[in-house]
């Protein structure tokens, strides 16, 4: 890859980032009567297709999953960030990486705890485990894809 070409998905993903990190303290600035209503319409629309009426989707399984999701996108985006910044993994994940999450986290439940809602350091640990996912995810996909790439190479 060209080296300007890094330099623009490396700024493009450093608005990921932010841009994210922002979504997650714009959801937890909601007040309890906002984010009820956006939960009880995801709860909804799943119930919608449910396949037995025994097993309805409940709204706190929702939230819950809301935390795993947004921090799972941060974790992706930001080891996307440190891949294109060429940056040893290891020493990013030991520092930079992990202790932005939970500074994230920490903050996300500050926030909710500010606009009438609960925060509990159980879903810090939520959101710290789906950054953990992204940030799996990630790496699996980019070894996957070097394996076969190299595969494809040596049938060349």
């Amino acid at each position: 890859m060209k080296r300007s070409s890094v330099r623009i998905y490396t700024i493009l993903t450093v608005a990921a980032v932010i841009l994210v990190t922002l979504w997650i303290f714009y959801n937890s600035s909601k007040d309890f009567v906002a984010s009820h209503s956006d939960s009880n319409k995801i709860t909804d629309i799943i119930d919608k297709y449910t396949i037995t009426e025994k097993l309805p989707v409940k709204e706190h399984f929702i939230r819950k999953s809301a935390h795993l999701i947004e921090f799972g996108l941060l974790g992706s985006v930001l080891t996307v960030l440190t891949i294109l910044a060429k940056v040893n993994f290891k020493k990013a994940m030991g520092g930079c990486i992990l202790l932005y999450v939970l500074a994230v986290a920490v903050t996300d439940e500050f926030i909710q705890s500010m606009s009438d809602r609960t925060s509990s350091v159980a879903d810090i640990f939520l959101d710290f485990s789906g950054a953990l996912a992204g940030i799996v995810l990630i790496l699996l996909s980019v070894y996957i894809i070097k394996k076969v790439k190299k595969a494809c190479l040596r049938r060349e």
